[in-house]
């Protein structure tokens, strides 16, 4: 801005924005500007909460420190507050030393947020090249590269950045770029997870996460990863909560949801769970099989997929007090030979056995 003109259309731009609604699904998400002691209350942070709510007495993170918190007190312009909502100014006193906070430390719920070193944006500058800048978001401010990945229309940019430092980003996070004090341009994050993919293929993804067609990210995600993908980071990923994510995961074709573990797998991967299942038997006719047993071995696949390949094994598989078997083997026999071969490793070992010693597969 640098003349009165500027000002005027600054103010007329600001007068036509609306409210900012609370979404009752966002968490609690608050950077901090300021961190002081006061004397009889103890420490006290200032910051912006653009999203979710806070109570007193209500329990916090530090994402920084992982360090669990309490809200001692709420205020919001001199005013005590049992609770607030985004979004508002807030100051918190919490039960912690001021010295174990900073500004740009990020508060929020446990269990929702991850830190990494890279991100995928969408940004808008002009002229914008690969090199260093300085990412702010929230308070926080911090050294980061540029890799454009692709250019778009209208100034825009898919951009990939690298840090040196973790930050714990969600999906759909503004930012601005500074570079020699001056605002380069703004964007926000699409993928704040680290995502191994090629140039071509994440491009295809970071289209999705723009136009948030998150039925088609996930749909491409299930063929993207061979052996599954998780939705426990859903919320941080696609700012969508677990029974939302589960709801759009359950639409896509050829998969199998475990609701329990939170994973998506394509039906395809289940093939090797009875492949495996089928070299067990191969070896070892008298196998004693469980979907616990399996998913020790198939480290990608949840005990609730594996159960999947054992029962569309039916062909091949008798089931009885809860282990699976060849089928046409007599149960009782297979429990007699099992029992007596673990006597003889016993009997021969003592009772440290050398491993391996699991011979209900093997």
């Amino acid at each position: 801005i640098k003349n009165n003109q500027g000002i005027e259309e600054l103010k007329n731009y600001l007068y036509t924005i609306e409210n900012k609604e609370n979404d009752e699904e966002l968490i609690f998400h608050y950077y901090i500007d300021r961190v002081f002691s006061l004397k009889g209350i103890g420490t006290v942070v200032t910051g912006s909460l653009n999203e979710g709510s806070i109570a007193l007495n209500e329990k916090i993170i530090c994402l920084d420190t992982q360090k669990e918190l309490i809200v001692k007190n709420i205020q919001n312009h001199d005013t005590n507050l049992e609770q607030i909502k985004a979004c508002n100014r807030v100051a918190l006193s919490l039960n912690c030393d001021y010295k174990e906070l900073k500004k740009g430390y990020l508060l929020s719920k446990k269990g929702y947020f991850k830190a990494f070193k890279e991100c995928d944006t969408l940004v808008k500058a002009k002229n914008l090249q690969n090199s260093k800048m300085i990412f702010c978001v929230g308070s926080r401010q911090i050294e980061c590269k540029i890799n454009i990945l692709k250019k778009l229309e209208n100034d825009e940019f898919f951009v990939h950045f690298s840090f040196d430092k973790n930050v714990f980003l969600s999906f759909d996070e503004a930012f601005i770029l500074l570079q020699n004090n001056r605002v380069i341009g703004g964007g926000r994050v699409l993928n704040p997870l680290s995502e191994p993919l090629k140039k071509e293929q994440k491009n295809k993804f970071l289209m999705f996460l723009k136009n948030k067609d998150f039925k088609a990210a996930f749909s491409f995600l299930k063929d993207a990863h061979k052996y599954g993908f998780g939705l426990l980071s859903s919320y941080q990923r696609f700012k969508l909560s677990h029974q939302k994510a589960l709801k759009l995961a359950k639409e896509l074709n050829q998969v199998f949801v475990d609701e329990k573990n939170l994973n998506v797998y394509h039906l395809q991967s289940l093939e090797e769970i009875k492949n495996f299942i089928k070299f067990i038997l191969e070896k070892n006719p008298y196998a004693m099989l469980s979907a616990h047993s399996l998913a020790l071995r198939i480290t990608w696949a949840s005990e609730n997929f594996c159960e999947l390949g054992l029962k569309e094994m039916s062909n091949l598989l008798d089931f009885q007090n809860g282990i699976y078997f060849k089928k046409g083997i007599d149960f009782e026999k297979l429990q007699e030979k099992n029992n007596n071969q673990l006597y003889e490793i016993l009997k021969k070992q003592g009772i440290k056995p050398e491993a391996p010693y699991n011979l209900y597969d093997f």
